[in-house]
């Protein structure tokens, strides 16, 4: 699964969707955050 970040965010802003239990749970889907151009990462 691939969730982008909102262009000028960073990889930490979707810290809040990723976890066990959670909307993207890494037990369940393999997940690539790339950082989205502008955001200085």
């Amino acid at each position: 699964m691939d969730c982008p970040t909102r262009y000028g965010g960073t990889h930490a802003d979707n810290a809040f969707l990723i976890g066990p239990g959670m909307a993207l749970d890494p037990h369940t889907y393999f997940i690539v955050v790339p950082d989205m151009l502008g955001n200085g990462v």
